[in-house]
């Protein structure tokens, strides 16, 4: 037995491999726990010196086990074979190695992660399988091998691979060599894990030196270094910036270390380094992050001088903008006069810059000082920078240069000494142009305005000075560059000449560092042409120096906030400002945020020690709510490729604005004092995308067990790495890759699904997991069409395509024409096909959508903004092409959007003739629906956000909208009367405003349960503003426009319950012209007509009530039966301790049980109109059976107290009738449930009623209700007549007595048998039995209709009082149980007292 350790001991720290050997089988963790125990061992150098080491830390890193010449060797998890083992002994995999390799030193090694990639360029031929095998098999030979992928690309092929150990570059040479030779091909090899790189892991400071290391243990040929800069990969030389420098030590004999002499933002960026060996480069990458400041700074001034010449003692006001480019660094900025004061300053974004405007105030009191501005930045590491502009100042007495125009600019009054710039340049051209004025005459124009590629040559000339992209190939391109320059018509000045010999100069001083070639020399000859010098004199530019200090302090998460979580950012300053607010990156500018469902702010913050404070939440923030690429598409259609052919699919609204910089503001005045920061969201997919390929799975004609799914998951392209996974049916995770198409990611696979048929539904998940270990998943259901399925035949409607599909599923197209996105459905109603839904929206009208979502979360919310949305809805509802069911659902859900917004940003009135105008256009489509539930739904959420609009749009100065549908007035007055599409409105209030909107064609689309009325046309809104009136009457005049009115009913739209109500509402007066309503509250109110003569309102009233008790009843039976059982369940062992209580109390508890659940589905189906029609069906099937079976149990309940009352000698066995009332109760009713449903199907008869989810009446003796009635009416007759048994057997057996007392007792017996039995028995069903013979126009009908709702709606209230609470038994079973309780309770308080030290002793 052989253990293989790692030990680390102290002093110098070494880790030393120990190893263990045994003549015999020992366990390896008998060996650790010796180890345990042992605290220092003695050990021998080579030289023969003794030492004691202190053991630190000890890992078993393999074991062995030996058997005369039979070895077995094993690495520990997290190791792997060492190359010694793999090269020599051929144990390369993470398997048990049979040679004998105990050993060998460095047995096994500790895993890491090297990544290869490569690429093979045949010298000749294509590429082939034979080929790839050959690659294939050379790859296979690598130690520790993980996994390997080929790409062919034509004449050659690209290569990935990972391992999991450190392996020698010379056997992966000799791979590469063989490779070369047998194909044969050029081959190169890139890794990275086998470099370690040492660098800053920290932002480091503006014009710090830093020094990047990279070392390797094998000597290489090579080494180099590389920076990514601006989506460049330049190569680093020598410089006045990059110095490179070998760091070969006896460990490592390959080092490389780089210095970065004052880093600026230039070179913030990711580093590689690199050591090549033949065709083997082995890599290391890092990011170096640096704390910025602005490298330029322009600062342009307006007017160019002070004028103090005409200007009393005072100041005059000068105008000065500074531009930096834009930068990520969260800058402090302020500005100075003469070097004093202290002014915070706030930019603006423009185009790939930062702007900082103000006005300074510069003296005009004459001084021998030059006056001037100083502007700071100062970055997150306190460091600063500061650039000064001069302003001449024009006195009184001065001397001056007159103003002056020459070639267009224009040379203001200038004070003698002083020197003007003017940073404008002409057309293409960069620079500036300055002028000095000497005595009271100008000297010439210094035009230093130079072609714009000198000024990119002059950067790269920079960089190549500095070390950046120092190759010989970029000084040929630099010299090539100014070859061409001279050649063009604007390159004779002396702008383009300095510029040329400026780029010169820099690369004649980067030659010192780096040697050019000869291959240089016939370009840089031909540069060496100068063109005439014009200008006479040359003056520096205004310089530049650098300096600090710093203002608001921003709290924000410094790492990575998960999806969906609540991140929270704020801001202090210790002085008092006027504001605060918050802003966030968009589309290269800053919006505002406002409070909404994402952004919530709070300025109420403020401590003793920061005087200004804010802070901003985000709730539950997804990817738009973070950094992000710009991403703007408005469809995506069409993939084409091996891997997407199946894949037709439409991608829309993947519209990422946000770039996730937040900034925070104070004002103070005309002062802004600002900072900025970063979040960062691990991301997961917002919309995905799911497309099948076929729709369905057709099995009736398939042979084998299993039909293939292609299916397609599109997502939009994101930053975050998705560990992706696919399964079928909840089982068998199978991992995913994507392909990048566009601004998509598509994942495509197929799935198998199953042929074996099932009633449960089959179903494929797709996952996506992020860095944080959050999970979204989607699901698409797959329609299996089974070889005796019911089915809908393929077809064509509109020019789609509509597969073979099973009943009951739905198939979705997500097609659809240019110019819209969404989808369209159609759904199997076996073996018809439903209309089809089409969902496809205009792509304009999405757009605004998705601003109105954006709105609403708080992104920019603004007045002007408001208007902007409501003006695009009126444009686009006014088109006639916006006529369909898709438009208007988004168009009703921009408005819903948009009220949902007026509760957190008031609206004033100025977006009224938009929103109302849109409104209008909207009522004028035709809304031909799909089904009215659909309807239903778009009427409510119309009118609901038309009220809520009206409410919060703040009314001022405006005298109303008129439109074709909408008529809005206002009324300020105490005493209101007002007139809408004559509709009369009269109201007194004491203060506040009146909102009144009259809205045609919307009352005959909105739902409608008062089934014999019919609505008026007209539907009148009202709200008040700043009004406290506690009481409210509202009285409206409705013109009667319909004939043959009987009766008029005042209704408003209940927006909670989705119907029409009365509450509150009367009818004062009602003719034949008009009808007078008058109300006590405010909302939309409507007029509702009876045209039906045979029905009256009361009537209807009555139905409506009897409604209402049948609810109320159900759910208080439920309750009681619920208390019933409950009760049942604690008494049960006291109860059943003779046999006819046990039959008594099963019989109860089944018919409790039965009545519950019939109960709780009667409730489920008092809607039926919202019900589809499967759960109608499922619902009568449970009434049905239900209730039948509580019939079933009443009898069995009957038959067993006749029988006892009657054989009194002869007790019923409880085998006998726990058997016949088991098949009675129970099989009974499934049998006539089950046969009737039979019948009826098969005799092509209706089961149940759609309207009502009951079972059908057509005439006597025809329809299934008959199932239930025939049983029913058995069964109460049956029990009636047992009744009567029971009460004439208690009369006789109180005959003998013959006296007055006695009659008395049995006429209580009889009473309080008709009492308890009555409900037990179903008695009281009797009532509905009689319903049945009755005309319903007698008075006698309506009695006992309202007797039989009352008895049986409340039944489980009389179950639980008669079957339950009058037994003896039962009441003192609960009592002891109580009693029990609160003597366990009194006990627990002795207790507590007598341990309590607190409670002194009583007695």
């Amino acid at each position: 037995m052989w253990a293989v350790l790692q030990v680390l001991v102290p002093g110098d720290v070494y880790v030393a491999e120990l190893m263990v050997e045994s003549y015999s089988t020992v366990d390896a963790q008998t060996i650790l726990s010796i180890l345990n125990s042992t605290t220092s061992l003695h050990v021998n150098s080579a030289q023969g010196a003794d030492y004691t080491v202190t053991l630190l830390q000890y890992v078993l890193v393999a074991d062995c086990l030996i058997d005369g010449n039979v070895s077995s060797c094993n690495c520990s998890t997290g190791y792997t074979w060492s190359n010694d083992v793999c090269y020599n002994y051929s144990c390369c995999t993470e398997t048990t190695c049979t040679a004998n390799v105990s050993h060998i030193t460095l047995l096994c090694v500790h895993k890491v992660n090297v990544q290869i990639s490569g690429s093979v360029k045949l010298s000749s031929g294509t590429w082939d399988t034979n080929k790839n095998a050959q690659l294939q098999n050379a790859l296979q030979g690598l130690n520790g091998l993980q996994y390997l992928n080929i790409t062919n690309s034509g004449t050659g092929a690209d290569f990935q691979a990972a391992v999991s150990v450190r392996m020698r570059t010379k056997k992966l040479q000799d791979i590469v060599n063989t490779l070369q030779t047998n194909l044969p091909a050029t081959v190169w090899v890139n890794t990275s894990g086998m470099v370690t790189i040492v660098s800053p892991n920290t932002t480091v400071c503006y014009e710090s030196s830093q020094v990047l290391t990279c070392i390797l243990e094998e000597a290489t040929d090579s080494a180099g270094w590389n920076m990514t800069y601006n989506g460049q990969n330049f190569e680093l030389n020598n410089g006045t910036v990059v110095q490179l420098n070998n760091c070969i030590t006896p460990e490592y004999d390959s080092c490389t270390a780089l210095t970065l002499k004052k880093v600026t933002s230039d070179w913030a960026g990711m580093y590689e380094c690199g050591f090549i060996t033949e065709s083997v480069r082995h890599t290391a990458r890092t990011h170096l992050s640096v704390a910025l400041l602005p490298d330029v700074i322009t600062i342009v001034t307006s007017p160019l001088t002070a004028d103090c010449s005409q200007q009393q003692p005072g100041s005059v006001n000068i105008n000065i903008s500074i531009t930096i480019p834009q930068s990520t660094e969260n800058y402090d900025v302020w500005w100075s006069y003469n070097g004093t004061g202290k002014n915070p300053l706030y930019n603006t974004s423009y185009n790939d810059s930062l702007v900082y405007k103000f006005t300074a105030n510069i003296s005009c009191q004459k001084t021998s000082d030059a006056q001037y501005i100083n502007v700071t930045f100062k970055n997150m590491e306190g460091q600063k920078v500061t650039a000064q502009v001069d302003i001449p100042v024009i006195y009184e007495d001065s001397t001056i240069c007159s103003e002056d125009v020459t070639d267009g600019d224009l040379w203001p009054k200038t004070p003698a000494g002083a020197t003007v710039i003017i940073n404008k340049c002409p057309g293409d051209r960069f620079g500036y142009k300055s002028r000095t004025c000497i005595g009271p005459a100008w000297q010439p124009v210094f035009n230093y305005c130079f072609n714009q590629q000198l000024k990119t040559l002059l950067k790269e000339a920079d960089d190549f000075l500095k070390g950046r992209g120092a190759s010989q190939k970029t000084a040929m391109n630099i010299f090539q560059g100014l070859t061409n320059i001279p050649n063009s018509e604007h390159s004779d000045n002396f702008a383009d000449v300095s510029a040329s010999i400026n780029v010169l100069t820099l690369i004649q001083s980067a030659s010192n560092d780096f040697d050019l070639q000869e291959e240089v020399l016939p370009i840089f000859a031909a540069d060496i042409y100068i063109g005439p010098m014009t200008a006479s004199n040359v003056t520096m530019s205004p310089s530049v120096n650098y300096t600090n200090k710093g203002m608001v302090t921003m709290l924000s998460p410094n790492t990575t906030v998960c999806y969906d979580s609540s991140p929270v950012l704020k801001c202090t300053f210790e002085e008092a400002t006027d504001s605060a607010g918050w802003y966030i990156s968009h589309n290269d500018q800053l919006v505002e945020l406002y409070p909404g469902t994402v952004v919530q702010l709070d300025n109420n913050c403020t401590t003793p020690e920061y005087n200004s404070c804010t802070t901003l939440t985000l709730k539950n923030v997804t990817g738009a709510w973070a950094v992000q690429t710009h991403i703007t598409v408005d469809k995506i259609s069409g993939l084409s490729g091996s891997n997407t052919r199946h894949c037709p699919f439409q991608l829309w609204d993947m519209i990422l604005f946000f770039s996730g910089i937040y900034e925070c503001r104070f004002t103070n005045g005309s002062v802004r004092d600002t900072a900025r920061t970063q979040l960062s969201v691990a991301l997961l997919p917002d919309v995905i995308s799911t497309v099948t390929s076929p729709l369905t799975a057709d099995c009736s004609q398939q042979q084998t067990d299993s039909v293939n799914m292609i299916i397609c998951i599109t997502i939009p392209q994101s930053t975050e790495s998705y560990e992706v996974w696919w399964s079928y049916n909840g089982t068998v995770e199978n991992p995913l890759n994507n392909i990048s198409y566009n601004d998509s990611l598509v994942y495509t696979f197929t799935a198998p699904i199953s042929c074996q048929k099932t009633s449960d539904a089959q179903y494929v998940d797709v996952t996506f997991e992020n860095t944080k270990g959050q999970e979204r998943s989607t699901t698409v259901d797959i329609p299996v069409i089974y070889a005796d399925s019911i089915f809908c035949d393929e077809n064509v409607t509109d020019g789609d395509i509509w597969p073979k599909t099973p009943a009951g599923a739905t198939v979705i197209n997500r097609t659809c024409p240019e110019g819209r996105v969404g989808y369209k459905s159609c759904t199997c109603d076996g073996p018809a096909w439903q209309p089809v839904f089409d969902y496809c929206v205009n792509q304009q009208l999405n757009t605004l959508l998705n601003s109105a979502e954006s709105f609403l979360q708080g992104l920019g919310a603004t007045q002007e903004r408001a208007m902007n949305i409501f003006q695009e809805l009126m444009n686009n509802s006014a088109s006639a092409s916006s006529d369909n069911i898709a438009d208007i659902t988004a168009s009703i859900n921009i408005l819903t959007v948009m009220a949902n917004a007026s509760n957190n940003i008031a609206f004033q009135e100025e977006v009224l003739p938009n929103f109302i105008n849109a409104a209008s256009n909207l009522l004028s489509k035709t809304w031909n629906a799909v089904n009215t539930s659909t309807l239903y739904s778009m009427s409510s959420d119309f009118l609901q956000a038309l009220e809520v609009l009206m409410k919060n749009i703040k009314f001022n100065t405006s005298q109303g909208v008129n439109s074709t549908n909408l008529q809005l007035k206002f009324c300020s007055s105490s005493e209101c009367n007002l007139s809408l599409f004559d509709v009369g409105v009269n109201m007194n209030k004491t203060n506040g405003a009146l909102k009144t909107v009259a809205v045609k064609n919307l009352t005959d689309r909105l739902r409608n349960i008062y089934s014999n009325m019919t609505p008026t046309s007209l539907l009148l809104l009202a709200t008040l503003q700043d009004n406290n009136d506690r009481l409210i009457k509202i009285r409206l005049d409705f013109p009667n426009n319909q004939l043959n009115i009987t009766e008029a009913l005042c209704v408003f739209w209940n927006t909670t319950a989705g119907n029409w109500s009365d509450e509150g509402c009367t009818v004062i007066t009602s003719d034949e012209n008009h009808t007078l309503c008058e109300c006590n509250h405010l909302t939309s109110f409507s007029l509702l007509i009876f045209n039906d003569e045979k029905t009256s309102y009361e009537k209807f009233k009555f139905t409506l009530t009897l409604d209402i008790i049948t609810n109320v009843g159900l759910g208080v039976s439920i309750c009681c039966l619920l208390i019933f059982l409950i009760i049942e369940s604690l008494v049960w062992s006291a109860v059943v301790e003779t046999n006819l209580s046990h039959f008594r109390h099963t019989a109860m508890v089944n018919i409790a049980t039965f009545l519950l659940l019939a109960d709780v589905s009667f409730l489920a189906s008092t809607s039926p109109d919202v019900l589809s029609e499967t759960w109608c069906l499922v619902l009568t099937v449970c009434k049905h059976l239900f209730y039948l079976a509580m019939f079933c149990w009443m009898l069995c309940l009957s038959v067993m107290l006749v029988h006892q009352l009657t054989f009194v000698f002869s007790p019923l066995r409880k085998r006998v009738f726990m058997f016949f009332s088991s098949f009675v109760g129970y099989v009974c009713p499934v049998l006539i449930v089950g046969s009737s449903y039979v019948y009826t199907y098969y005799t092509n008869r209706p089961y149940y009623d759609k309207k009502t989810c009951w079972l059908v009446f057509e005439r006597l003796m025809e329809g299934s209700i008959h199932a239930f009635l025939l049983p029913v009416g058995t069964v109460i007759l049956t029990n009636l007549i047992f009744m009567v048994i029971v009460i004439v057997t208690l009369v006789k057996s109180s005959i003998p007595d013959n006296n007055k007392a006695d009659d008395k007792g049995t006429a209580k017996s009889i009473l309080k048998v008709v009492v308890i039995l009555t409900p037990v028995f179903g008695v009281t069903w009797i009532f509905g039995f009689i319903q049945l013979v009755l005309d319903q126009d007698t008075p006698m009908y309506t009695a006992v209709e309202f007797c039989f709702t009352i008895l049986n709606s409340f039944e489980g209230v009389f179950i639980l009082l008669t079957g339950c609470l009058t037994e003896q038994k039962v009441r003192d079973k609960l009592r002891i149980l109580m009693a029990k309780s609160k003597e366990k309770s009194d006990t627990m308080k002795n207790l507590t007292s007598a341990t309590d030290p607190n409670v002194k002793d009583q007695y």
